[in-house]
């Protein structure tokens, strides 16, 4: 190569380096913007995971609230319905006792009843059996 070539291929070679100067800047502010883009990631990321756990706290603390509620309705619910039931248990339990009650009397009337007709029924046999001593009796005396 000559001088002439040389100086040629030195002055293309510094036009390079003096259009590449401005590289490194660039790529600092590059990295100078990857880091802040980064960091905006990571706060964006840290907020919205701050977010997300206050709203989990926020529904879990709805969602054990009304379990709770329904829990202690469904409570109440059970307690009204056993309170109807055991009022309807004695009331038939008084019915029943009633009842009870009501038949002994009958039977016992009924049992009077049935001393009284058997009192009737042999004093009627003893009657009659005077009558037909003395019908006889008086048949006899006829002869």
């Amino acid at each position: 190569m000559t001088k002439d070539e040389l100086e040629l291929e030195v002055k293309r070679l510094e036009k390079i380096v003096k259009d590449q100067e401005h590289l490194p800047a660039a790529i600092n502010a590059k990295d100078a913007e990857i880091i802040h883009n980064k960091q905006e990631y990571e706060r964006g990321l840290a907020n919205l995971t701050l977010m997300k756990d206050t709203v989990y706290k926020e529904l879990k603390d709805k969602c054990d609230k009304l379990s709770q509620d329904f829990e202690e309705k469904l409570d109440l619910r059970i307690r009204e319905v056993n309170k109807e039931h055991k009022s309807a248990l004695d009331k038939l339990i008084q019915e029943k006792e009633n009842i009870i009650k009501t038949l002994e009397t009958r039977v016992e009337q009924l049992n009077e009843c049935l001393t009284m007709h058997g009192d009737l029924l042999k004093t009627m046999e003893s009657v009659t059996n005077t009558h037909l001593t003395l019908n006889r009796k008086f048949v006899e005396g006829l002869k």
